[in-house]
């Protein structure tokens, strides 16, 4: 029988339950063809451990069974820390049976980061709490929201968040090294032996490098001798466009694996670099560098906004905060100059 609900809440913050018993999470709701008034969190007819709402620390049996209600999130990025955490607590708790329940509107590229984990059971929603019967339920759902996203180093959020301790997972750890276990495809002959690999794109408008920047900067590094491949076509001379060949993430991890440097903007390159500790060049657009490269030795970053105006911004709402960007992107030397004392990346390709 569908449970009686009561006079509902904001739908944020946590899963929510459907009146059918379905369980989805309210990143779903702007695909489903269901009444929002139809909807409530999940915590009003069960409980469930949820860091927003209460702090807690994990303690299960071994062997034992871990569900994870929006592990790791619908990002790539975000995914790649994520599963740095539970590839840490698979090893470190080889008998935990881990389940991961997941949004079916992510992304296709995105879900391929999960295909890739053979210790991990990826179910999609919608479940029904009966799927709960047994094991620890941990909620994720909205985590981009909760205070802590923005004040933690993201894998310590996601250590917090599923009740760890971050000061036990070693820092070599934390920089996604879980990524050298995946079989990559062989980089085409002709590609040259040394190059820089050029990653523009974002999930956010508010963080993607524009192209005219993007040519700039191709154009500075062909100017210094450098080989530069990318994603996306530049009217630059020398430049080489491999999205024809990327075409899925082995061959994007592949290309980020054989460089020998990688630009990118404050996106998933970054933590896909690092995995393979590839220096990398990272421009961030107002998000704090050290609540996501701290762990990273070869990342230098770069914040654009000098003025602080953007901080905190993980997507921008209003047309003032883009043409704020655009102005910050415009700028984007004068921000490598400022970081160039402490930036052994910039030094060694840039001049």
């Amino acid at each position: 029988m569908p449970p009686s609900f009561p006079i509902r809440p904001p739908l944020t913050g946590e899963t929510l339950i459907h009146a059918s018993g379905e369980l989805w999470l309210p990143y779903d709701l702007a695909f489903l063809d269901r009444d929002p008034a139809d909807f409530v969190p999940l915590s009003q007819l069960r409980p469930v451990l949820n860091a927003h709402h209460a702090p807690f620390r994990l303690d299960i049996p071994a062997p034992g069974m871990l569900h994870l209600l929006n592990g790791m999130g619908v990002a790539l990025g975000d995914s790649v820390i994520g599963l740095s955490v539970l590839d840490w607590l698979h090893r470190e708790r080889p008998n935990l049976a881990l389940h991961m329940y997941r949004s079916p509107h992510t992304p296709a590229y995105v879900e391929a980061l999960y295909a890739l984990v053979p210790w991990l059971t990826t179910h999609y929603l919608p479940c029904t709490l009966a799927d709960f019967d047994h094991g620890v339920l941990i909620d994720l759902a909205d985590f981009m929201y909760r205070p802590a996203f923005d004040r933690l180093p993201m894998i310590d959020f996601f250590l917090d968040s599923l009740g760890l301790d971050p000061a036990r997972m070693p820092p070599v750890d934390k920089a996604n090294r879980w990524l050298r276990q995946v079989m990559l495809p062989t980089l085409p002959e002709g590609w040259p032996r040394d190059y820089l690999l050029l990653c523009p794109d974002a999930s956010s408008p508010l963080r993607r490098m524009p192209a005219n920047i993007a040519a700039d900067i191709a154009r500075e590094l062909i100017a210094c001798g450098h080989a530069v491949l990318g994603f996306g076509a530049l009217p630059v001379p020398g430049y080489r466009d491999i999205s024809a060949w990327a075409v899925d993430l082995r061959h994007l991890l592949a290309a980020l694996a054989g460089a020998t440097g990688v630009i990118a903007t404050d996106s998933a390159p970054i933590h896909l670099a690092a995995g393979f500790d590839r220096p990398c060049l990272a421009f961030f657009m107002g998000i704090d560098p050290a609540l996501r490269v701290r762990d990273y030795p070869h990342c230098q970053p770069v914040q654009l906004d000098h003025q602080a105006r953007l901080a905190g911004l993980h997507h921008a709402d209003t047309a003032w905060q883009l043409e704020e960007a655009a102005a910050c992107w415009a700028a984007w030397r004068d921000a490598l100059s400022v970081a160039m004392p402490a930036n052994t990346f910039a030094q060694k390709y840039f001049t």
